[in-house]
């Protein structure tokens, strides 16, 4: 049996794992627990991390457009 690592379960969690081990690593999450559990903290963590992502706020970004747009004229003037 093909021993997978943590790196070949983020590989198979986001599609890119090599095709013939596809198979493989399926078949082994049914079979395997310790590796079924190592996967399922992958695609937690996978999703607390896409929950986590955000956008700032419109007025930091109004800020930091306004900044940039004082310091192209400053350098304008110059």
């Amino acid at each position: 049996m093909y021993n997978f690592t943590p790196e070949d379960l983020l590989q198979y969690h986001y599609g890119e794992l090599e095709a013939d081990l596809i198979p493989l690593i399926e078949k082994a999450l049914a079979e395997d627990w310790a590796l079924h559990e190592k996967y399922s903290v992958i695609k937690e963590a996978s999703t607390r991390l896409e929950k986590s992502m955000c956008s700032p706020r419109s007025e930091v970004m109004d800020r930091i457009m306004a900044y940039a747009t004082s310091k192209l004229a400053q350098s304008v003037e110059e």
